[in-house]
């Protein structure tokens, strides 16, 4: 029976990943990570087992780039879209506990309304793994709740999605810099990283494990490792369980999961204190935000004046440069807290702008970072009056019928915002005219402005 498997394995064929995961790992200190939803008895598994009765499901750990030190992240496992009728599962992650430090966890999106009968995420220590290291767990017990008589089984969806998501504290040591981590699978047993059907009589286990070696900084070439350590004596193997898993006569098996291992890219230092610079000869960052802010008080008539050229840096990476959020994605980098640009979601929330009896104000679910406005104003003398209570700087300019109002966090403290609600922000001058306004949320990503006058 095994030459046959091993020959139905190797015909898998690896589909296209729809979602992912990130984690972190690094070969030298090796750290452990189990996701298991559901606790089961391994001497229920069948003998007979079958590659071919069910499609794929694809369950995959993201790779990321310029991932930030010190700074909390939120790490998932997702899977691709597979058939309906599975209640439960686990996962046995390794990673590294000198890059990554163990916060909390959840259930992920996809599964997170579910009636779940237990779902805690917790440290644990579950002994020595293997290369003379002492590796870290994380341990995460989930099952969906017993239907009452003549209920149905309820089932995990069959879409694509997030199933668990994890929170880590990412280490802020430079040595960990400019390097990627893998974060692998791995198996002690039979009972780690499978799927059980809803009523419990079929148990889905490893059919084959990709995995992406680092090569230059970098995840390399995907490599099939199925059964590739199981000579090799040790108790963790990254290539699948290494036994029969056929013990007992109650439960069908099928074996036609796919593993694709991931990991974590950290960012060099250098390359995010540099990122976004306008004119890329400044030593001082707060000289490039004072321009920056000039530029959208006196607009394209200051950039020739100080002798830099016309140009248009999109320091937040949205495609749109020059903008409200390029500046308070400037101040997050000065800063430290700045979000990589995977993490950044520019114009997929919204804010309304509101103008009754000359008073402005923004009504959003979300904390503004920048507010960006211009008025038509014939009177030179006009000026807005700030009603803000908070300690954001608003600065303001008119020039050819043009009132200018920048308002932003200031470099006294650069972790103002204007909080979720109904603000006011300022009273603008009588016979005032919006022309346009900008409004960017925290982290500097643009948002949809609606505006009701």
């Amino acid at each position: 029976m095994e030459a046959s498997l091993q020959t139905k394995r190797s015909n898998l064929i690896l589909g296209k990943p729809r979602y992912a995961a990130l984690w972190g790992g690094k070969v030298t200190m090796l750290g452990t990570l189990i996701c298991t939803l559901l606790l089961i008895p391994i001497t229920a598994i069948a003998d007979s087992v079958d590659t071919t009765t069910q499609e794929q499901l694809i369950i995959q750990i993201e790779k990321t780039h310029q991932t930030l030190q010190g700074h909390e992240e939120c790490f998932s496992i997702s899977k691709s879209a597979g058939w309906p009728q599975w209640a439960g599962f686990n996962f046995l992650i390794q990673y590294d506990p000198a890059v990554l430090e163990f916060i909390s966890g959840q259930a992920g999106p996809l599964v997170a309304g579910l009636d779940w009968e237990r779902f805690d995420c917790r440290a644990v220590d579950v002994g020595n793994a293997g290369d003379n290291e002492n590796p870290g767990f994380v341990v995460v017990h989930a099952r969906l709740g017993t239907p009452r008589r003549g209920q149905p089984y309820e089932a995990i969806s069959p879409d694509s999605g997030e199933l668990c998501e994890l929170h880590f504290l990412v280490s802020n040591d430079r040595a960990y810099e400019c390097d990627f981590y893998p974060i692998r699978f791995v198996w002690r047993d039979c009972g780690d990283n499978l799927f059980h059907s809803a009523r419990g009589d079929t148990f889905y286990l490893s059919g084959q494990v990709i995995d992406h070696p680092p090569e230059n900084n970098e995840p390399g070439q995907a490599l099939d490792i199925t059964d590739s350590d199981c000579e090799g004596g040790g108790t963790l193997f990254r290539g699948g369980p290494c036994q029969r898993c056929s013990k007992g006569n109650s439960i069908a098996v099928q074996r036609n999961l796919v593993f694709i291992n991931g990991g974590v890219g950290v960012a060099c230092a250098d390359s995010i204190d540099r990122r976004g610079e306008i004119t890329g000869g400044f030593e001082n960052p707060f000289q490039e935000v004072v321009l920056f802010i000039n530029y959208l008080l006196y607009g394209d008539v200051l950039l020739p004046e100080f002798e830099f050229g016309r140009v248009e840096p999109d320091i937040n990476n949205d495609g749109l440069p020059l903008t409200i959020g390029d500046l308070i994605y400037r101040l997050r980098i000065i800063w430290g807290d700045a979000l990589p640009y995977p993490k950044l979601t520019p114009l997929s929330d919204t804010v309304q702008v509101r103008i009754i009896n000359n008073i402005l104000t923004t009504d959003c679910r979300d904390s503004i970072g920048g507010v960006f406005a211009v008025f038509e104003s014939s009177d030179s003398t006009d000026s807005v009056t700030i009603l803000l209570e908070n300690q954001m700087e608003v600065l303001q300019h008119w020039s050819d019928d043009v009132l200018r109002v920048v308002t932003y966090p200031g470099f006294r403290k650069m972790t103002n915002f204007i909080a979720p609600g109904r603000p006011k922000l300022f009273e603008i001058p009588k016979g005032a005219t919006l022309m346009s306004i900008q409004v960017c949320d925290y982290d500097g990503n643009m948002m949809i402005v609606e505006v009701q006058e």
